[in-house]
């Protein structure tokens, strides 16, 4: 599948030198000799996609629709709708969001994810999170070498590149946490859950179950919400007290964190967060 997408990427790169210049404007892709047709056609077949896929994503993007090679409102070219023309002939092109490696350098090997690989590595594929910090995301620093910018990311440094005239990232405040002096490795759980006394008498409790990621002493997460745990008992329209469908909650708390490309539960007592003072300087 990944070969797919990438012929199919060429194949609309292709495109795009003969569309922007000029095709028919609307209309049947499969009206008029040597128009859209043809370059459809020929693309196909240079690029081993089938045209009837070209013509598919074409339609969904523009209705075949070139815009006589200018420009749509969203500033998308051509009928498949290209909205960067750098990264319709391979040039650079900006992203969303930006690679993690083990160290900072752009050789590398990426961070690995237990939570998605278990021990193999991970990729540079559309859909592979493992290593990748999006835009809106927030991480706690963890060091820096030269045009390299490191943070905590899945229990360990994760570098990517930072050059101080080209920022990829932008520094700001926000409170952070740390496992508490003592306490050893922190788990990190997908759900904050109450604790089994919280549960009323007919419920059984539901047991958290940690995820492969521990925060280590010394390291930072950025804290997003605190709340106490929740459960959502829903066994039917009622249950067997008779009583209707409820939400449990307890008294312990959890603090909610960026734990990767995912979010991610620890419980209060086990860390310390840092909030910023007024004047920006971090204040316990």
């Amino acid at each position: 599948m990944p070969g797919r997408l990438a012929r199919c990427a060429a194949a609309t790169a292709a495109l795009l030198p003969l569309l922007a210049a000029g095709s028919p404007a609307a209309g049947s892709a499969r009206s008029g000799a040597g128009g859209l047709q043809e370059s459809f056609a020929a693309a196909a077949r240079q690029y081993g996609v089938p045209e009837s896929v070209l013509l598919g994503v074409a339609y969904l993007e523009s209705r075949w629709d070139a815009h006589g090679g200018a420009p749509s409102v969203a500033g998308g070219y051509g009928p498949m709708h290209l909205t960067d023309l750098r990264a319709a002939t391979g040039g650079p092109h900006g992203s969303g969001a930006v690679g993690l490696h083990t160290r900072p350098a752009s050789g590398a090997p990426l961070v690995g994810d237990p939570g998605l690989h278990g021990d193999a590595p991970a990729s540079t594929g559309v859909n592979d999170t493992g290593a990748r910090a999006s835009t809106g995301q927030q991480f706690a620093v963890a060091g820096r070498r030269g045009d390299w910018t490191a943070i905590w990311y899945l229990g360990r440094k994760a570098w990517f590149h930072n050059p101080a005239a080209a920022l990829t990232a932008l520094p700001d405040d926000g409170a952070a946490l740390s496992p508490r002096p003592g306490a050893g490795p922190v788990r990190v759980y997908g759900r904050a859950l109450p604790e089994a006394s919280a549960y009323p008498e007919g419920v059984e409790p539901e047991e958290p179950r940690p995820l492969p990621y521990e925060l280590r002493p010394g390291q930072r997460y950025v804290v997003g919400d605190t709340m106490p745990g929740e459960h959502f008992h829903a066994p039917g329209l009622t249950d067997e007290t008779g009583a209707a469908s409820r939400v449990i909650r307890g008294r312990t708390l959890w603090h909610q964190i960026q734990v990767g490309h995912r979010t991610g539960y620890v419980r209060a007592a086990d860390v310390t967060v840092v909030r910023p003072r007024s004047d920006g300087q971090p204040n316990v």
